[in-house]
């Protein structure tokens, strides 16, 4: 049940009656204590349009509230909610254009695009297309005013049914997202064995907390798939467990990392937990990320509410609807703790590079985005798009590539290798990357130079 500072089951009705009897002909008594279980039969008796508008009142007033509060406690993604209002971020961030797709969990397509856009966040629109209905009979109205409490129960009853159905497809499309970019090799792999005792466990605890410093201090680059510099302080990390792990922590109850202990931080919705098959199949069993590497934000006017008399049953149906924005911030540090055995590289082309701007020709000093286009995997594993960039061919001091975003800066005097056979008289610089991951693993860009 959600928590409630000073609401009682007559403030509830009173502030309801209220609010509907400043728009109705009709006036319904305020009730206290006394007169509460009458106010049921009163309610029944009054025109159909007027208990309409008092149940939609009911609805829109504490129903939603009661969701809201109970998002803010019992959420699983509580802490990553953030504002409604989109407007600005999207006119900041969405330079690349995107298409939108509607989340369905029982529909077979992605909901991701194969290459993430170079931008700052990646927004991913979840439209919940069930819609979570209940019905409100005319006797299961009456009952709930017998007492202040079945009242209470009512709504409980009501809202949490509503409530969970909201959450649960939330939480499906929040996997959905999280396992496509893991398919996508968008997420930073690191392979080290699920701890299975304490001793492993608190080795897997040095580890994380030496990236949570090299997130903090160091100000790493190699854990966005934007190869920014980004600083992403202790408080702002954020875990994503599978259940084993959940109960591993459970039975030791160490402290976790960065002056908490785990339960803290699972209390105050940091440490968030999933299905032990949540995270790709279960092979990856924790992720750590920053608090702006995902969040979810409410399109503004939702969760609503919506009804229609069924004159079938007699009954009203109200439904309610939610539009979610959840986002994903390629700039933004994230990590993902997998098992060895569930990475490695497909035997051949495993990897392919491109240019932002789809050319392989580049003008002296200009500057040419290479990115890691794919990545291939073997049958059953997982492999990421992270590594290093270097170069060959330069003959120049100036020109030079950026090793974890890609950026190529060439030399305004650069002349580069003149090529051979078909490419005689031309000149190339040759970008290769080498995945983090296997140091054999390499793919390879020639970008002609227009000189």
């Amino acid at each position: 049940m959600a928590r409630r500072n000073s609401l009682t089951a007559v403030g509830i009705v009173n502030t309801i009656t209220q609010a509907t009897n400043k728009v109705g002909e009709v006036q319904l008594p305020f009730v206290d204590k006394s007169t509460f279980s009458d106010f049921g039969k009163q309610l029944m008796t009054a025109p159909e349009a007027y208990q309409n508008g008092w149940l939609d009142n009911l609805v829109n007033l504490c129903g939603l509230q009661i969701i809201l509060g109970k998002r803010m406690y019992e959420s699983y993604f509580k802490r990553l909610y953030r504002e409604a209002t989109l407007t600005e971020n999207i006119a900041l961030y969405m330079i690349d254009a995107i298409k939108a797709k509607a989340y369905d969990k029982e529909a077979t397509s992605r909901i991701l695009e194969n290459e993430p856009p170079r931008v700052g966040v990646q927004y991913i629109q979840s439209v919940l297309r069930r819609q979570y209905q209940v019905t409100d009979i005319e006797d299961l109205i009456t009952s709930a005013f017998t007492t202040e409490g079945s009242f209470m129960s009512f709504m409980d009853a009501v809202t949490t049914q509503l409530y969970s159905s909201m959450e649960d497809d939330n939480v499906e499309a929040i996997k959905t997202m999280l396992n496509e970019n893991l398919a996508e090799g968008n997420i930073r792999l690191h392979p080290i064995a699920k701890p299975d005792n304490q001793a492993e466990l608190l080795a897997y605890m040095r580890v994380v907390k030496r990236i949570g410093a090299d997130w903090d201090a160091e100000r790493s680059r190699e854990y966005n798939l934007a190869g920014f510099r980004t600083f992403s302080p202790n408080d702002d990390h954020y875990f994503l467990l599978n259940t084993d792990m959940d109960a591993l922590n459970q039975v030791y109850n160490l402290p976790w990392a960065f002056d908490k202990s785990y339960l803290e931080m699972k209390s105050e919705g940091e440490a968030i937990v999933m299905g032990s098959g949540a995270l790709a199949g279960g092979n990856v069993y924790a992720m750590m990320f920053d608090r702006d590497f995902f969040q979810i934000r409410d399109r503004v006017n939702h969760p609503r509410f919506t009804s229609f008399f069924n004159a079938g049953t007699l009954s009203q149906n109200r439904f309610l609807t939610c539009f979610t924005v959840m986002s994903i911030a390629f700039f933004a540090n994230a990590v993902a703790f997998i098992a060895p055995s569930a990475v490695g590289f497909a035997a051949s082309n495993y990897a392919a590079l491109d240019t932002r701007d789809g050319s392989a020709n580049a003008n002296l000093g200009e500057i040419k985005e290479i990115y890691v286009k794919s990545v291939k995997a073997d049958t059953g594993k997982y492999v990421d798009k992270f590594g290093k960039f270097s170069i060959t061919g330069n003959t120049s001091n100036d020109t030079y590539i950026d090793p974890d975003s890609g950026e190529l800066y060439i030399a305004k005097d650069e002349e580069g290798t003149e090529g051979t056979g078909a490419d005689a008289g031309s000149y190339f610089i040759t970008v290769t990357w080498t995945s983090h991951l296997d140091n054999t693993k390499t793919a390879t860009k020639a970008i002609k130079l227009n000189v």
